[in-house]
């Protein structure tokens, strides 16, 4: 079993390799790079499945070929970064193996959560470029989808905002109405502690909060996309990361570029380490 500080020291550890190697991205190489490279998330999710041949093109559900598993083993080896120190050739076989076993495969849905995207973008905030991270989800809508902000982490913010338990030394004495409340200035003098005089059921707010405040302030303006990622907890007792990698060679486009055994009690470690509550 994997205690706790280990998965946290292992999660930053292939998180910094992947950042390196995110990095080396260069300009694609020629059209046989083109139809080897995976080069839509969807496309990742159907050569993940087995239901597309090399060329793109679509298998019949009703095909032998379609999530024909011999086939699949074959697609799910090209689907990792080959330059990642970040998952062992074991790691891999034992995903490959659990997802692809004969009484009971494993396929990814585009359309069954636990499932998400993680987004920088660049942003001007008072003037000043920062990175803003939103974490994007499909959302049922009608008889569709869409996909929409779930969360955001804007570093700015993060130094004013308390999770941590209110400290019962801290609060307003109940006679503090004859006096007129002139002990209110204990709230305002130390607004790092603040929230111990908020009602029990107050929250504090979350990034989300505040930063579609400052957007319509106008405080925050829009300037580009830098990076896009996916994080996949479909796949029971895996969780697994996809990257896009514009290089030439055949091994591009959009790549498992993290991969970790997680049981399932230990889900919630790895969302608040990519949701950046316990950095």
């Amino acid at each position: 079993m994997i205690t706790r500080f280990a998965l946290i020291c292992l999660i930053g550890l292939i998180f910094a390799g992947s950042n390196s190697l995110y990095a080396q991205k260069i300009a694609v190489g020629d059209i046989t790079d083109l139809y080897a490279a995976t080069k839509q998330l969807s496309q990742f999710i159907k050569r993940f499945n087995n239901e597309e041949d090399r060329q793109g093109v679509a298998y019949d559900p009703k095909s032998k070929l379609y999530r024909e598993p011999e086939q699949r083993k074959q697609y799910l080896k090209l689907l990792f970064d080959e330059q990642s120190i970040a998952i062992p050739q074991s790691l891999r076989t034992s995903f490959i193996a659990d997802v692809t076993r004969n009484e009971h495969p494993v396929f990814l849905d585009f359309f069954a959560g636990e499932w998400f995207a993680e987004v920088k973008v660049a942003v001007s905030y008072n003037g000043k470029e920062e990175e803003a991270v939103l974490f994007m989800e499909l959302e049922k809508a009608g008889q569709g989808y869409k996909w929409v902000i779930d969360r955001v982490y804007f570093r700015p913010y993060a130094p004013y905002i308390r999770h941590t338990t209110k400290n019962p030394n801290n609060f307003l004495h109940p006679q503090s109405h004859e006096l007129g409340f002139m002990n209110l200035n204990r709230v305002f003098e130390s607004p790092a502690t603040a929230e111990d005089y908020t009602s029990k059921d107050y929250h504090p707010p979350e990034h989300l909060d505040i930063f579609m405040y400052d957007l319509r302030r106008g405080v925050i303006k829009f300037i580009t996309v830098n990076d896009t990622r996916f994080h996949f907890f479909q796949i029971k007792g895996w969780y697994f990361e996809v990257a896009n990698f514009n290089r030439p060679g055949l091994n591009s486009g959009w790549l498992i570029n993290n991969l970790v055994q997680l049981p399932p009690e230990q889900k919630n470690v790895m969302l608040n380490y990519i949701y950046r509550e316990n950095r």
